[in-house]
């Protein structure tokens, strides 16, 4: 336990010794990448300043890393984006963070985050350790589906997978740098991790408390700019973002042939130029547990709409009622009424088209 304490302590003054000399290494502002949410050295962090406990090298562009690899571990762990001021802020006000005096005290940061964020972010802290990135402690909870924040000399990062065939780690770090040789998401050899400047010594496990799905999404509620669109101007369609939802699923028919199938993940609209014709724009929200009722709309693409009759813009029982005057002769249509009402597009308005129409209307 002395041994532990008196270890802790003098990694504690090495961090801090470490940050006050602040000796520069080349920089590198790396890409953005999947499940690296921060990057430690865009310039907006050197404006992200905490004066509590020092007045000189105290920007989260300094020494932030500590804070940006939590984040970044959090986001690929369940999703949740986690605000990096306001943790620093947090964490500033508890005392486990004081950049320009040491940037984080990551042993009383992992102690007091979980009672912190966990509930709010859907995670716990399964405990932190003096080690190597081999533990098979460490390794175990990579498997299983956990991520872990690492420390090596001076600086903090994120590791977030193992594959075993490789003998290789997924490494995020927030602050690419030369004396590291990292990229800012990647698969890392272990002997890479255990030498030089990213030789780890110590590790926090984080595992992901999110309550397992037993639902299925509620159905998607769906809006189109208008029914009918000149061939020339994309169609837009929008819907509400829906809870409890892993992806969408689209089904656009047109003239009743399946058109265009996609599953966007996070995206709540669909934009595209389409061809003269009669669609039905179908969409369901999904998760594990299955697929939500269908949403749908209809609309058209030409310069006229299929099945308006009267012209209104709409489709219901007036446009039925109209074409039934037509034929029983005691009504007109003018060319565009006839064109619409011309449901089979066969160049003649007869009972068939009466037929279809009313098909139409139930398809709504």
């Amino acid at each position: 336990m002395k041994n532990k304490r008196l270890l802790s302590i003098i990694t504690a003054l090495v961090m801090s010794f470490a940050f006050l000399l602040h000796i520069p290494a080349e920089r590198f502002a790396g890409n953005a990448a999947e499940g690296r949410l921060y990057n430690q050295y865009e310039e907006k962090w050197q404006n992200i300043i905490f004066n509590k406990y020092a007045f000189t090298q105290n920007s989260m562009y300094i020494s932030g890393c500590g804070i940006f690899s939590f984040c970044n571990a959090i986001y690929v762990l369940n999703g949740n984006a986690i605000d990096a001021v306001n943790i620093a802020a947090w964490a500033v006000d508890n005392g486990s963070y004081q950049p320009g005096n040491g940037g984080m005290y990551y042993l009383s940061f992992y102690d007091k985050v979980e009672s912190g964020y966990g509930e709010l972010f859907n995670f716990s802290i399964d405990g932190h350790y003096y080690g190597r990135i081999t533990d098979q402690r460490l390794v175990n909870h990579l498997k299983n589906g956990g991520v872990a924040a690492i420390h090596v000399y001076g600086h903090l990062m994120a590791v977030t997978g193992y594959d075993e065939t490789s003998n290789t780690y997924h490494v995020i770090e927030s602050a690419v740098s030369s004396t590291r040789g990292l990229e800012p998401v990647g698969w890392v050899p272990a002997e890479k991790m255990c030498s030089g400047n990213t030789n780890v010594d110590w590790y926090a496990l984080i595992s992901d408390t999110t309550p397992p799905v037993t639902e299925v999404p509620d159905a998607p509620q769906l809006s189109v700019e208008k029914n009918l669109f000149p061939v020339d101007e994309p169609v837009k369609i929008t819907w509400d973002s829906v809870g409890n939802t892993d992806y969408y699923s689209v089904s656009v028919y047109r003239d009743d042939e399946l058109y265009d199938s996609i599953e966007p993940y996070e995206s709540t609209e669909y934009t595209e130029n389409l061809p003269e014709g009669s669609y039905k724009f179908c969409l369901n929200a999904c998760n594990v547990v299955g697929k939500s009722s269908e949403g749908k709309v209809i609309f058209t693409v030409g310069d006229v709409m299929k099945g308006d009759v009267n012209s209104d813009n709409l489709i219901d029982s007036s446009d039925i009622m109209l074409l039934q005057k037509y034929l029983l002769s005691s009504e007109n249509l003018t060319e565009k009424q006839f064109k619409s009402a011309d449901m089979n597009r066969d160049g003649i308005v007869n009972a068939f088209d009466m037929v279809l129409l009313r098909q139409l209307l139930v398809k709504q």
